[in-house]
């Protein structure tokens, strides 16, 4: 079996699930774009030559590198609006995925051959752990907004 495949052995696809939802339509969309360029990253692993995996590799990490700006800038926006708590430490772990992904496109630029199935099984892990864990939280925190009473209620129960 050769390297590529067995790195795709280690890795399924992220398919979208009600189980992601922020409850934000703007940025679901926005997260269902993120996973759409980690899937794409996948299938260019376990499908591509090597050459084509390279070249495509390489766009969709520019392509990631451009979409977090953008994505990030759009979700903090969004915590200051809704007096998010937890706003600072969320954006200094948007901060260091950021640092994470320029270091990987760094290391990607000066060929570094370990890159491409380690940033893969990074930006996977931390895409679904950030948005299972803390983007849940300023979920739950809107949600409670959005109904006091009911989030008053179940405290006393």
């Amino acid at each position: 079996m050769s390297c590529l495949v067995m790195m795709g052995c280690l890795m399924s696809l992220i398919d979208w699930g009600e189980s992601f939802s922020v409850h934000n339509e703007e940025i679901d969309e926005q997260h269902k774009k993120w996973i759409s360029i980690i899937n794409k990253m996948h299938d260019s692993m376990l499908s591509d030559d090597y050459m084509t995996f390279e070249k495509n590799i390489e766009a969709l990490i520019i392509e990631m590198v451009d979409f977090t700006g953008y994505h990030f800038a759009l979700e903090e926006k969004y915590l200051l609006k809704i007096h998010y708590p937890g706003l600072a430490d969320h954006a200094r772990k948007h901060k260091e995925f950021n640092d994470q992904v320029a270091e990987a496109f760094r290391d990607l630029r000066s060929g570094n051959m370990m890159l491409k199935s380690n940033f893969l099984k990074m930006a996977r892990s931390w895409l679904v752990d950030h948005i299972m864990t803390e983007d849940k939280k300023y979920s739950l925190y809107a949600a409670e907004m959005d109904n006091p009473d009911e989030a008053n209620s179940s405290n006393h129960h």
